[in-house]
């Protein structure tokens, strides 16, 4: 390359820390979202603090020592993800320098991307990592989802009154009124608080409009969510993500039913931190004929399920399951 190799490492650092043309994060903003961590720690760690048991003044005893909230640490560790992208024309090596360069806003685009599928799969399966040893102990114990925050394909409880008329009697359903009114409740019995989201996609919308009964009240506003002019119903905000985006996860319910899992989530109760990203490279591939500029860059980031009680998985089934 005749010019400086400098000049191109600066332009993308500088434009993967910008917000990309093609593709924004849906949900960076729907968490605890921390862009430019620079603490140089293994791993990102939280020690709140539970509630103490105040005595009446003739009773004695009692704790004197902090104890952490459900006298457990959580935290997570920091992980490396890396992308890349070859120019193989010599002479547009400089596109490099513009921010509207097709290729670099795709690489932009894909970081973005990966942002909300690691959200998602923090919220639905990732391993938060915990100590049950006491004050700042180690991250020593991994915990998935607890049982008692998945609610069930077929699980009826709370379904609404207008929604019984419209949905089969047994069997997995799609997302529901009811399903959403189990998910708040969940979602409130805990100690968290904050604004409560949801990330579902197409089908989710599509069924739940589809088993509300046009003459029920809550129908024009299910509709409002479906048309896009609204974006809260039942308590919760909405995220869409596309189901070709891959980011929502799938699996196959009772029989050969597609079937996704919709993660509900309190936005005070997730993190995900990102280290600034310094480790990007402009340079020849020798290794390949012809010898393309490979234009490279590596991210560390963490995340974790901050409280216990913060997300709710929903199981669904993506078809119709009316009366």
């Amino acid at each position: 390359m005749s010019d400086s190799t400098a000049q191109y490492v600066t332009a993308v650092t500088t434009q993967l820390g910008n917000v990309p043309q093609q593709m924004q994060s849906v949900l960076a903003s729907c968490v605890s979202y921390n862009p430019n961590n620079t603490t140089g720690k293994e791993a990102i760690m939280f020690d709140d603090r539970g509630r103490t048991d105040p005595k009446e003044t003739d009773t004695k005893g009692g704790r004197i020592e902090p104890r952490e909230l459900n006298g457990e640490r959580r935290g997570g560790y920091f992980t490396g993800d890396d992308d890349w992208f070859y120019i193989w024309e010599e002479d547009k090596v400089r596109m490099l320098l513009d921010p509207t360069y097709a290729d670099m806003q795709s690489l932009m685009a894909g970081k973005e991307r990966k942002k909300d599928w690691d959200i998602v799969n923090n919220l639905l399966f990732g391993l938060t990592a915990k100590s049950t040893g006491g004050v700042n102990k180690p991250l020593d114990t991994t915990e998935s989802l607890a049982s008692g925050q998945i609610i069930a394909a077929d699980s009826r409880l709370h379904l609404h009154a207008d929604e019984k008329s419209r949905v089969a009697a047994s069997g997995p359903l799609h997302l529901t009124i009811g399903k959403l009114i189990l998910a708040n409740k969940l979602l409130s019995a805990g100690q968290v608080r904050g604004k409560k989201y949801i990330a579902v996609d197409e089908n989710a919308k599509a069924n739940l409009l589809a088993s509300i009964p046009v003459t029920s009240s809550l129908y024009t506003k299910a509709e409002a969510l479906y048309n896009g002019t609204v974006d809260f119903f039942m308590g919760f905000t909405f995220k869409e993500l596309s189901s070709d985006e891959g980011i929502i996860p799938t699996y196959t319910e009772t029989g050969d039913l597609a079937a996704s899992e919709y993660p509900a989530w309190i936005d005070s109760g997730v993190y995900y931190e990102e280290r600034p990203i310094t480790n990007v490279s402009v340079q020849k591939d020798y290794g390949i004929r012809g010898h393309p500029t490979q234009v490279y860059y590596k991210r560390e980031r963490a995340w974790c399920r901050r409280y216990r009680r913060a997300v709710v998985k929903i199981k669904c089934t993506n078809a119709e399951q009316m009366a």
